[in-house]
């Protein structure tokens, strides 16, 4: 018993040095809760656009953040006058924030393995996101701009396209990671920032 008495040490110490360094291997570490990446997601703060479609109407829309599930998802209301087509029957999304990846949907996120933007894009860095019926391919042209919105200029914007698979167009997406989307110049579909209440 005296000869594995410091073997048994050992081990423990090897077990013990192993499990500090380990993270936690479900993806959702650092999801839920205020994110220091993605500052503009927190309850009551709320974004509208003005938007303009090409065979529809052109309004406002407005996006405000409640409360957060379990998962850490941020159920979103949507509002407007009138709300674009594209939205039509869509009365709130979820966001969710886990480290540097922001998360979109119509249902609640569980998983972390699907984002679609991500904070400090960088020129040249690009990414696929799927959802139900296809996927999109994001790439970053140009980081640090300043995009000039009806709500004034925003400092620190990723220019970024959005290709989704199996359709002709590509549109352009200006991301912020202090309020999210600024501008987002489409075929069928434009907006850009018009107001925000923080």
């Amino acid at each position: 018993m005296k000869n594995q008495m410091p073997f048994l040490l050992l081990c423990a110490a090897a077990v013990l040095s192993m499990l500090a360094s380990c993270k936690k291997d479900n993806g959702n570490d650092d999801c839920g809760g205020s994110n220091p990446n993605f500052p503009f997601m927190e309850t009551g703060h709320s974004i509208t656009f003005a938007y303009d479609e090409l065979f529809g109407s052109s309004g406002d829309v407005t996006y405000t953040y409640g409360d957060q599930n379990a998962d850490g998802n941020f159920n979103v209301s949507v509002s407007g006058t009138p709300k674009p087509a594209a939205l039509a029957g869509i009365d709130n999304f979820f966001y969710k924030a886990c480290g540097d990846k922001f998360y979109t949907g119509i249902e609640s996120i569980a998983g972390t393995d699907n984002w679609q933007y991500k904070a400090n894009a960088k020129a040249g860095e690009s990414w696929t996101h799927k959802f139900d019926g296809g996927q999109a391919t994001y790439t970053v042209l140009e980081d640090g701009l300043t995009v000039s919105t009806i709500a004034g200029d925003i400092p620190n914007c990723a220019k970024i396209t959005y290709q989704q698979a199996f359709t002709f167009n590509t549109d352009t997406v200006y991301w912020s990671d202090q309020i999210g989307w600024v501008k987002y110049e489409g075929f069928l579909l434009s907006y850009e920032l018009k107001s925000k209440n923080f």
